[in-house]
């Protein structure tokens, strides 16, 4: 707590209070409210309803529109000082970019003493002309760092699409399908699948840890060396091991990634199949009717320090057979109440559509979700591949 006399020598430096008389800074002193915020704590939301101005007295704020910081504010300064002569909603947001101390002037305290104290008029007349002028400046800049990051953006997703395999992919012996919709305009699932020269063929499908500019930065790297390591060696060790390394490396920031990857022989019509850290795939044995889920070791994530040494599983299939891939944000998808999709009602509509074509199952999931989700926005990233094998 600040005493008394430290308060009104804080008051007395700051443009607002700068000349105003000794007993003006004491009434303001003691009607001003403390208050405290850690770090990434909000002061106030855009739309808030505004009645007072604050004064950092220690630490740092920030002001945000939107996306975008527009600018911080530090000891000394003040944000929310039209509230003292409007009582209009607060036009940005502002969190603590550190552990602060403030100030709160409530703006019917403040119009007592303004009637009484000319020199604390004349400070508002100022602080206010040179509000103005910088909210002008910071609100254009702003303008244009958003245009710039949604252009950003847009390119961004226009690249990851033209990552992502895109139709329906056929050979005699089997075909596939897959889908992948983002929760933000950039997302980190990823899937994709390719014909080995011998004729085998691989799928991948994988999930960064969120989603974003940065989640979709990273699945472009794991995109570009799943292509490159089907080169070199497919095998499911060396493809988890490569994308380890890749995923572990990535210096913009620290992510991990759940990754699923499996090889389709059909010489020999056997199945090889590891997972790093993702929901296990379904296979249905057209002879049993019925699904199995396919448990492989518990490798942990790519990107982990931890012991990363794949030992791939194999099993035999048949004609009939199919198999289902996923991320999580289709069994974790919400509701209109809240509550999530779950294996539940994942295995319900695999039982439901199990003799259905790869196609015509992602057309109903996609309608059975909707509907389940309502009017709520996509939560996470979503990826399905479902492959009939003929």
């Amino acid at each position: 707590m600040l005493s008394p006399t430290e308060l009104s020598k804080t008051l007395a430096r700051t443009p607002l209070f700068e000349g105003a008389p000794e007993d003006v800074l004491s009434t303001m002193g003691n009607r001003m409210q403390m208050l405290r915020l850690s770090e990434g704590d909000i002061l106030f939301n855009e739309g808030d309803l505004a009645d007072g101005l604050y004064l950092v007295v220690k630490g740092r704020v920030s002001i945000w529109s939107g996306a975008v910081e527009i600018r911080e504010r530090i000891e000394g300064e003040y944000v929310g000082e039209l509230a003292l002569i409007d009582d209009s909603p607060h036009s940005a947001t502002v969190r603590a970019k550190t552990d602060a101390t403030l100030l709160k002037l409530h703006r019917g305290d403040f119009h007592q003493v303004l009637s009484t104290s000319p020199q604390v008029a004349t400070g508002l007349l100022r602080i206010l002309g040179q509000k103005i002028k910088q909210d002008t400046v910071y609100q254009i800049a702003a303008v244009r760092q958003q245009e710039q990051h949604e252009y950003d953006l847009k390119r961004a997703h226009e690249i990851q699409t033209t990552m992502l395999p895109t139709g329906n992919f056929s050979l005699d012996w089997m075909h596939l399908t897959g889908k992948s919709q983002p929760a933000a305009q950039v997302g980190g699932d990823y899937y994709d699948y390719c014909q080995l020269p011998d004729g085998r063929v691989s799928v991948a499908i994988g999930d960064v840890a969120g989603h974003g500019f940065y989640s979709g930065l990273l699945v472009a790297l794991v995109s570009s060396g799943f292509d490159f390591q089907m080169e070199i060696d497919p095998s499911p060790s060396s493809v988890l091991t490569a994308l380890n390394k890749i995923v572990r490396n990535y210096r913009h920031m620290r992510m991990l990634m759940t990754f699923s990857y499996l090889i389709i022989n059909h010489s020999d019509r056997t199945l090889t199949f590891a997972n790093a850290g993702h929901p296990h795939p379904y296979l249905y044995r057209a002879k049993e009717r019925r699904w199995n889920v396919l448990k492989s070791d518990n490798l942990p994530p790519l990107g982990t320090r931890l012991k990363f040494q794949p030992e791939p599983q194999h099993i035999s299939w048949q004609s009939g057979d199919r198999l289902f891939l996923y991320s999580d944000g289709l069994t974790e998808e919400r509701g209109t109440g809240e509550e999530e999709y779950g294996t539940d009602a994942l295995e319900r509509f695999l039982d439901n559509y199990a003799l259905q074509s790869p196609h015509t199952m992602i057309t109903a999931l996609d309608a059975e979700l909707a509907e389940f989700r309502g009017d709520n926005p996509l939560q996470d990233d979503l990826t399905v591949v479902i492959i009939h094998l003929l």
